[in-house]
């Protein structure tokens, strides 16, 4: 996890509990697949990028901007990474007290080790 820190525009927040992981499912868009895919993972932490970290994958489904998976090759060849929606951005910021930069937005990345 400390070198999520390491990479520019990256910082490591927190590591999601099962039941956070729960109301995600909840309160995510259903065409979000990636953070379910992310959901999916043995563990999942959160994190946040400024704009000088790469830009998410979008792509428009039925009228609805959709936030695919993606691989997260700066911590692993297995780990994808997905962009929440706002609602659960908002759900992120107040459950895990987080505080960020306006510009910052969250990132949920998900792995299958035990110890990430």
């Amino acid at each position: 996890m400390k070198g999520i820190n390491k990479i520019k525009g990256l910082k490591f927040l927190s590591v999601l509990s099962p039941s956070q992981k729960e109301e995600i499912k909840i309160l995510e868009d259903d065409q979000n697949s990636g953070v379910f895919e992310c959901l999916q993972k043995k563990q999942v932490f959160i994190i946040s990028h400024s704009t000088s970290f790469r830009d998410p994958l979008i792509f428009n489904k039925d009228g609805s901007f959709v936030f695919a998976p993606q691989p997260f090759p700066e911590f692993n060849d297995q780990a994808i990474m997905s962009s929440p929606s706002k609602r659960v951005h908002d759900f992120l910021i107040k459950e895990c007290n987080l505080s960020l930069n306006p510009t910052d937005a969250t990132l949920l990345v998900g792995v299958d080790e035990q110890n990430a």
